[in-house]
């Protein structure tokens, strides 16, 4: 029963297909792809989810969305080659917040 927001999946994934999990690390050849999936009992009430993609301590990636169950895509093209950092999301709505554990990425 989601009482307001849950967080059903967050991976970083590779262009080849390979992906990490919340606590995991990955090497990446080209910018990586932030994806997951966030599931909102509030948002049929007409409530709206905001997620935020932490990379390294600093926001990359704000955004607002209705909808009951809402995938989400983010490509860092800002990652700079030889870079290791991680990736954290922060959910938001009405009644409560998310913050999930770091992905570990390293771009080559």
């Amino acid at each position: 029963d989601v009482k307001c927001v849950a967080l059903e999946s967050f991976t970083v994934e590779a262009d080849d297909g390979r992906c990490a999990q919340m606590g995991e690390e990955i090497e990446v050849t080209s910018p990586p792809r932030i994806r997951f999936r966030t599931v909102s009992e509030d948002a049929l009430k007409g409530g709206a989810t905001q997620a935020r993609i932490i990379r390294g301590g600093f926001e990359v990636y704000k955004e607002r969305r209705e909808g009951a169950a809402v995938d989400w895509t983010f490509d860092d093209t800002s990652l700079k080659r030889g870079e290791r950092t991680y990736y954290r999301l922060e959910i938001d709505c009405r009644t409560n917040r998310i913050a999930s554990n770091p992905i570990f990425a390293t771009y080559k």
